[in-house]
């Protein structure tokens, strides 16, 4: 090998300083990685501890969202979404964001958080579209902004981190430990309404009622054609069906029918809710009708209602006794007076309320002196007494004695004169009803949660409560013997209170006698001991947690969630010693005196609703209750299955025996308290309030779905986002 060979040889396998190339090479990349993977661990580490900030935030601000949502209730979201935000320091003040490294520069960093923005701080996304007001959303956003975070070495010049978190109020649709009692909702599911002859029971038209959106006013969707022919008595009634289905048979489960006081074995009302009076004017008093020789006697032509203190002259709903004013349009023979010391002629009125009270008020004569016009009387209607009665007698002390009538000579003709009058009875002439003045009596009312209810006449626009009928003497057609008749009925739903007033009357809540056929059994196990047990602590769960439903029966059996639960009939099942555990022994039964009150009533002024279900711990006397169909307990027997359609939240304020009814000597701090009000047996006297429950105690049904409206619903606060 020669030297050149060796040279070259050594030469070319000489690697000195190619290290150095890969060096310079490959280390800026290694930097820019590492670069990236720190930068992108801060990244990563603020948006999730941001993020975490926005979650706390939101849920801290769910606790705090109650109806009534007041400015007051939002100040307290408020200062509560950035007490948790990280957007503040010092104490009552949590989540500050991950420490930073020392900025580059002369740059701003900070935190920002916004409460139901469209957009980020800033920024222009996500342009969500919400009511700035977290009660108009029904929704508490709250978006959380990091800007100018420093990065290590600035290779990830991001200017913003954001992070979102939503929590929306749903409808509550599942949750657990209700009452074990299943509250009928008054609002029915289809009204009908039934024209008839109260003599005969027989049929004179009816019409199914249309609906407003909260099923509580009932209208006509056009006028319904009834007739008034020669052989109707006079008494017409009209009859409502309420139904928790679409079937409105009376007698039928799920279907109560009113004036619920006059029911035959059949379960068919025999008397109307209201009634109308249909008259006949044939003839003319005074004057023989052929062929009778003897004059016509007195007619009692339109006799009318109307209201003085009522609301209504033909319905009324009041708490305390109100007036109605009666007009009856009377026609005697010609000439025929009803003043001075001797009058000619007299009418005498009588009321008999439903409880079969009689009184006799005064009537008077028409202020022209004639006994032919429109006669009058103040009558004192008692509250919740149901139908209240008019009859009219008269006496006549001149002329001839009219056809039909009593008293009178012995004379050929027999005359009417003041020492030997002559008498008749128009028998029953207009008819009135007391309904329930409130949700609470709605139970032992003949008319049950029927609020109103008027018939008008299409033609005039009035009500049409007195018309003439088609006379049964040929040649005499009245245009009013088939009058058009447009019918409007109203029932009190429950109310959710949204202010606080002790003189409001209670609604009361009834396990309805020792049957208790609104008692429930969501244990499985429906002894009376059992039931008490459930009363203190609540349906449990399992087989809860419970859920609503839209469907019929047919879907009860092994649903999931339990959407259904059975009836609980039977003896000895008592309300007060399971209600009495849960509101004053911490839901344990055994030994829970009944003489000691230890958490008292706040419903009182000066407290709000919302103070009362913000209270920590939550206050042992708001309970949830299962809301059913309007009837759900109407004409059954035995077990059943009742589908859930809401939850509803009740404040109690009373029960028979209470003992927070006696001056608490040393109430629990807080809130002002007030005596229990009084109940009768078997009945829990309270007022519903719509409740959020907090995040994480039950499942919604939609984003933003429960709505401040008077309807039942207890709500739930969930993160949606």
């Amino acid at each position: 090998m020669t030297l050149w060979s060796i040279l070259r040889s050594r030469f070319i396998a000489d690697e000195r300083g190619a290290a150095l190339v890969i060096v310079v090479i490959f280390v800026p990349v290694l930097i820019l990685v590492a670069a990236l993977a720190i930068d992108s661990a801060n990244w990563f580490t603020h948006h999730s501890h941001l993020q975490t900030q926005a979650d706390a935030a939101a849920l801290a601000a769910a606790q705090d969202f109650q109806f009534p949502c007041t400015p007051t209730v939002e100040e307290q979201i408020t200062t509560d979404v950035h007490h948790y935000d990280g957007t503040q320091t010092g104490p009552g003040n949590y989540n500050q964001q991950v420490a930073t490294p020392s900025p580059h520069g002369n740059v701003e960093h900070k935190v920002v958080s916004l409460i139901n923005a469209a957009n980020f701080f800033g920024q222009s996304t996500p342009g969500d579209v919400l009511p700035s007001s977290p009660c108009a959303a029904r929704a508490i956003d709250v978006k959380v902004t990091e800007t100018n975070v420093p990065w290590y070495l600035q290779l990830l010049n991001v200017s913003h981190i954001n992070a979102q978190a939503r929590v929306s109020i749903e409808a509550l649709a599942s949750s657990g430990g209700q009452l074990p009692l299943g509250v009928p909702n008054p609002a029915p599911n289809a009204v009908h309404a039934t024209f008839f002859d109260e003599t005969t029971n027989s049929e004179l038209g009816g019409v199914d009622l249309t609906h407003s959106s909260d099923h509580l006013t009932w209208t006509s969707s056009g006028a319904t054609p009834v007739t008034f022919s020669s052989a109707s008595s006079g008494d017409v009634g009209v009859r409502f069906a309420l139904s928790g289905t679409s079937s409105t048979t009376c007698g039928s489960k799920y279907v109560e029918c009113y004036d619920s006081g006059s029911l035959n074995k059949e379960g068919i009302p025999t008397t109307g809710v209201l009634f109308i009076r249909s008259w006949s004017g044939d003839g003319t008093p005074g004057v023989p009708l052929p062929p009778a020789t003897a004059p016509a006697g007195p007619q009692a032509q339109d006799v009318t209602l109307s209201p003085v203190t009522c609301p209504d002259g033909y319905f009324a709903s009041e708490p305390s006794a109100c007036e109605v004013q009666l007009s009856a349009t009377m026609a005697f023979a010609s000439g025929i007076t009803c003043t001075g010391s001797s009058p000619q002629a007299s009418l005498t009125l009588t009321a008999v309320d439903g409880s079969g009270n009689s009184s006799t008020p005064a009537i008077n004569c028409p202020t022209s002196g004639s006994a032919t016009g429109v006669w009058t009387s103040t009558v004192r209607l008692p509250p919740n007494s149901g139908p209240m009665t008019f009859s009219l007698s008269w006496i006549q002390a001149t002329g001839t004695k009219p056809a039909g009538a009593t008293g009178g000579t012995n004379a050929t003709p027999s005359l009417c004169t003041t020492h030997k009058p002559c008498e008749g009875s128009f028998g029953l002439v207009q008819r009135t009803f007391a309904g329930a003045p409130d949700a609470g009596s709605a139970a032992s009312s003949r008319s049950g949660p029927i609020s109103s209810a008027t018939v008008i006449d299409q033609s005039t626009g009035g009500e049409g409560n007195s018309f003439r009928r088609c006379s049964a003497t040929t040649g005499f057609v009245f245009t009013k013997c088939t009058p058009s008749l447009l019918i409007t009925l109203t029932v009190r739903g429950f109310q959710n209170e949204e202010t606080i007033n002790p003189s409001a009357a209670p609604v009361a809540l009834r396990l309805t006698g020792n049957q208790g056929n609104q008692a429930l059994d969501c244990s499985g196990n429906n002894g009376a001991s059992a039931f008490t047990t459930m009363l203190a602590t609540g349906c449990p769960n399992p087989p809860g947690p419970f859920g609503t439903t839209t469907g019929d029966e047919s879907i009860c059996p092994g649903s999931n969630p339990v959407v259904c639960v059975k009836s609980n009939p039977g003896e000895g099942k008592k309300l007060e010693p399971g209600i009495n555990a849960r509101v004053n022994c911490n839901g344990i039964t055994a030994g829970c005196s009944e003489s000691i009150c230890v958490n008292p009533n706040h419903w009182t002024s000066p407290n709000t609703v919302s103070q009362i279900l913000s209270a920590s711990p939550r206050d042992p006397r708001l309970v949830h209750v299962f809301i059913v169909d309007s009837g759900s307990f109407a004409n059954r027997t035995g077990t059943f299955y009742v589908p859930i359609r809401i939850f509803a939240t009740f404040y109690i304020t009373g029960w028979k025996g209470s003992p927070c009814t006696t001056t608490n000597t040393s109430p629990p701090s807080g809130l002002p308290y007030r005596t229990d009000d009084s109940a009768a047996t078997g009945e829990l006297l309270g007022h519903f309030v719509k409740y959020v429950e907090p995040p994480g105690e039950g499942s919604g049904s939609g984003e933003g779905s429960c709505t401040a409206s008077e309807t039942l619903g207890d709500c739930v606060a969930v993160l949606t986002k």
